[in-house]
């Protein structure tokens, strides 16, 4: 016999009817757990059992996005450039078609990497629907100058590219990550293959263009291979305990910091001295000081106290320092607290990149300096800089548009 709670969870995860039964198990959403249970069951589950889960989801685009997809990605990208061979009957008339879709893919990829978009798997299926849809402008141009004669092409490519960016450049202003990455591959994709389309193919056709300017494009699709980002789960990365051994800069339990702070915002810099309890399982409280005087400036805690400040600001405080007073409990527990983090994998290229749950990373840039980012342009929320093993932090809070310097003097534990 069970207890009352326990029989009330056994009717709802075992279900019993003839022949057979059914139940649910439940197990935390982490990497191992289901990187376990899917090898349990594709040994053993028969078609019998599944695995609902938002990691296992993840796994299953990543092992797409790096198995079976660069198969079959170059064979459709050879498939469609046979056709338009059989078609044409001319190479330089099938390249004159891809030139839309060479600029485009490329393009996008270089403007996501200097705006520091990280690739997600909407952004890669988008980027294959985009090579479809630019092949489409250079296949219109091509077939109107090899018979100019026939009726003109030029005003329902512009009319078509013009619905189809207007459609998907609505997609920029969600904040809906995958919807926000179709849209950020598709407008400007779009755009570039609707312009190389209309101007840039005629006029390689007719030759107005020089040939040394059409043989630099030919390295332009290297900018696609490079823009790919190759990634390695945290579990099998080798380096993992050395990059986890860096990114140790706190400890995790209650400690008490001492620094010097200045923060500027509006033109104007404030300078004080910072003095934070910080309980990574319970409440942030800090105080800023006058460094002269010693006076208080204000003080603040993130359990509902707000903010409290002195007698220095009895004339009236500033909104955007009160703003920042605030916050600021906030922001110390983005800076200092960092246990919660769970790694998920690792990408090395000139840096070493660990991924993070919540759209938040890890960077160990070249230099030695440790970057620890929330969003990505231009989506960004903040982002911080650890130097000097965690005692020279720079925060940058791009939602209230203000840096925050803090050079540490000393940190100690803290007894609860």
């Amino acid at each position: 016999d069970l207890p009352p709670m326990l029989m009330t969870l056994d009717r709802k995860l075992v279900k019993e009817f003839p022949g057979g039964g059914a139940a649910i198990g439940l197990l935390p959403d982490t990497p191992e757990n289901v990187r376990a249970a899917r090898a349990v069951l594709r040994e053993h589950g028969g078609g019998r059992a599944a695995l609902l889960s938002k990691e296992g989801f993840r796994q299953l685009i990543r092992e797409e996005l790096g198995g079976r997809f660069r198969l079959l990605l170059p064979l459709s990208a050879g498939a469609a450039l046979l056709l338009l061979f059989i078609v044409f009957r001319r190479v330089s008339d099938v390249a004159l078609a891809m030139t839309p879709v060479v600029l485009a893919a490329s393009g996008v990829v270089l403007a996501m990497r200097l705006a520091g978009f990280r690739a997600t798997p909407a952004a890669a299926f988008a980027l294959v629907l985009l090579i479809g849809l630019a092949a489409d402008y250079g296949i219109y141009a091509v077939c109107q100058l090899r018979d100019p004669a026939a009726l003109s092409v030029g005003d329902p490519i512009l009319l078509s590219a013009a619905t189809t960016v207007a459609g998907a450049g609505a997609l920029l202003f969600s904040h809906h990550p995958a919807l926000f990455g179709t849209g950020v591959v598709l407008a400007p994709g779009i755009a570039i293959a609707c312009w190389a389309g209309v101007w840039l193919v005629p006029r390689l056709k007719r030759g107005a263009i020089p040939k040394m300017a059409v043989l630099m494009l030919l390295p332009v699709p290297a900018l696609f291979v490079g823009g790919c980002a190759h990634t390695e789960p945290w579990e099998t990365y080798a380096g993992a305990p050395a990059l986890e051994e860096r990114m140790a800069l706190y400890p995790e339990t209650p400690f008490g910091v001492q620094a010097v702070a200045n923060v500027s915002f509006a033109g104007r810099d404030f300078r004080f001295l910072l003095a934070a309890e910080i309980d990574p399982a319970g409440a942030i409280r800090c105080a800023a000081v006058e460094p002269g005087s010693g006076a208080m400036l204000f003080r603040s805690g993130d359990a509902g106290e707000g903010a409290v400040f002195g007698p220095a600001f009895a004339d009236g405080v500033p909104a955007p320092l009160r703003r920042f007073a605030e916050g600021l409990p906030g922001d110390l527990r983005r800076i200092f607290i960092l246990k919660d983090d769970r790694p998920l994998a690792v990408e090395e290229k000139s840096e070493y990149i660990a991924v993070y749950a919540e759209e938040v990373t890890w960077r160990l840039s070249p230099d030695g300096a440790l970057e620890r980012r929330c969003g990505e342009f231009p989506c960004r929320a903040w982002r911080c800089e650890y130097r000097e093993a965690g005692r020279d932090v720079c925060y940058i809070s791009y939602d209230e548009n203000y840096v925050l310097s803090l050079k540490i003097g000393k940190w100690w534990r803290m007894e609860k």
